[in-house]
């Protein structure tokens, strides 16, 4: 949990603050300083996104940068028409709300051994490895890790959603948030338009040291790119705006007891059992899970304020994929194969599959289209050959408790071992125990077509539809969520 924390901060502090506009002087572009700006100079908005960067490499203390983002706050605001800073100033005020995320996250995460170990060990390397970056990129580092005064901590799972809820999401949402800015400057750009992209920013820069190479450290940053920061934006809405109506507060015990089960045999010089759908079905069946799944109707929703969410959820993940489809074309569109390195994606590195890629996206949007007006859609896996059917909106439709889409207690074998006998060319026998790797393998569900996602899907035949599901890319992501290995 803490690693993708830590990847959602350094994503939205880094990405676009490491912008800047193509035409405003190479030889003022590239000179870095570590005085402070005094932004009541600036007249221009090309002059303010220098200023804006240096200010950026500037920082060495995490103390420093609540005061950065409110001087660009105030910066924007009294240059309303300037749109690669308002994006700046919409992109970094989110920031303030992650003081602290790493420590705020604590109790919740220190209640799961195998989750605490996992996040002090990820940000354990980000400071045994702090001599890789510059000082600006430690200080950011402090800001999410260290404790703060600003917020409590975190008890429960919950308290994170209605965080993400309350105070996340509206930072990016409405008028005045972080995606609609960012649409509005996509709006603004004509074909062609194109940003640059200060590496120091990544990696931070140092009197003395250098981090990267003067050849490496400036690229082109092109329309394509911010349709993809919008794919990624409606992305993390749409998980936000889907998780927040199911009770996820046992999850963390759920895993503690999971480890526990697969350790204990160790601790008194067994083998450790592997867990198979026989062993999560039977704990999650316990009733200290029974709320585990449920739709959080104790907390204040109701069915129909659950589904608005779901509906919500959906137009952001479909949104997501149109964005990714634009993006891919847009930057493929844009890149000069004379001057490829110069480009922050490269044209050989979008090549890799590009017929394929967009394939799979415009068969995605053609999917999630129908969904919209409530169909299912035939699609014809490629590799199999074989038709089926699927609707995603059937995944944001209300569900009192998505524990009934598990498979039943029905399975191919429930005997992890099997006794062999085997006989030689001789006639010489002899018994075996053996492993029998079908062991938990579930063939019922009690509901076999997901409330709807696959329509045409039976006990029979699932397994046969989720071949051709996982072979087809379009689908390949939607296989991951139906529980069946």
């Amino acid at each position: 949990m803490y690693k993708w924390m830590m990847v959602g901060c350094f994503f939205i502090a880094g990405f676009v603050s490491f912008i800047t506009y193509q035409n405003s002087g190479p030889d003022a572009e590239r000179t870095i300083s570590s005085e402070t700006e005094d932004f009541s100079t600036v007249k221009a908005e090309a002059d303010a996104i220098k200023a804006v960067n240096r200010e950026i490499i500037s920082i060495n203390h995490k103390d420093q940068l609540n005061g950065k983002i409110d001087q660009i706050q105030k910066l924007s605001n009294a240059h309303p028409e300037w749109q690669v800073l308002k994006l700046y100033a919409a992109l970094t005020k989110p920031l303030k709300k992650l003081e602290g995320i790493m420590w705020r996250l604590r109790p919740v995460v220190e209640s799961c051994g195998a989750c605490h170990v996992s996040a002090v060990s990820a940000i354990r390397k980000g400071y045994y490895q702090k001599y890789m970056t510059g000082p600006h990129l430690g200080a950011i580092l402090d800001y999410v890790v260290e404790p703060t005064l600003s917020f409590d901590q975190f008890e429960t799972i919950r308290d994170v959603q209605d965080f993400a809820v309350n105070h996340i999401a509206p930072e990016f949402e409405g008028e005045n948030g972080s995606l609609k800015k960012l649409q509005e400057i996509i709006a603004s750009t004509e074909p062609g338009f194109f940003m640059e992209f200060d590496a120091y920013l990544g990696s931070g820069f140092s009197e003395g040291k250098r981090f990267i190479s003067d050849k490496k450290r400036f690229s082109i940053v092109t329309k394509g790119n911010l349709y993809g920061l919008e794919a990624s934006l409606q992305g993390g809405l749409a998980a936000v705006h889907f998780f927040r109506n199911y009770d996820l507060d046992d999850g963390v015990k759920f895993i503690n007891t999971m480890v526990k089960k697969t350790a204990l045999n160790n601790v008194f010089g067994k083998l450790p059992k592997d867990v198979t759908p026989i062993e999560t079905l039977s704990i999650l069946g316990k009733r200290k899970y029974r709320d585990f799944g449920k739709s959080r109707t104790k907390n204040g929703y109701t069915p129909e304020s659950i589904q608005a969410n779901l509906d919500l959820a959906f137009t952001y993940y479909k949104a997501s994929i149109d964005s990714r489809l634009s993006s891919l074309e847009e930057s493929m569109a844009q890149v000069d194969e004379k001057n490829d390195s110069d480009y922050l994606i490269s044209s050989k590195a979008l090549k890799l599959n590009y017929d394929g890629n967009v394939s799979k996206l415009k068969e995605k949007v053609r999917i999630l289209e129908n969904a919209t007006a409530g169909n299912a859609t035939i699609v014809t896996s490629p590799k199999t050959g074989k038709q089926f059917k699927i609707n995603p909106k059937a995944i944001f439709t209300y569900h009192s408790d998505i524990k009934s889409f598990l498979p039943e207690k029905s399975f191919k074998s429930k005997d992890r071992e099997l006794n062999k006998k085997l006989k030689n060319s001789k006639g010489i026998s002899r018994d075996f125990k053996s492993w029998d790797y079908e062991y938990g393998l579930p063939n019922a569900w009690k509901d076999a077509t997901f409330a709807g996602l696959l329509p045409e899907a039976t006990n029979a035949n699932l397994y046969e539809i989720l071949r051709s599901l996982r072979l087809t890319p379009a689908t390949e992501a939607i296989a991951g969520l139906i529980p069946a290995p």
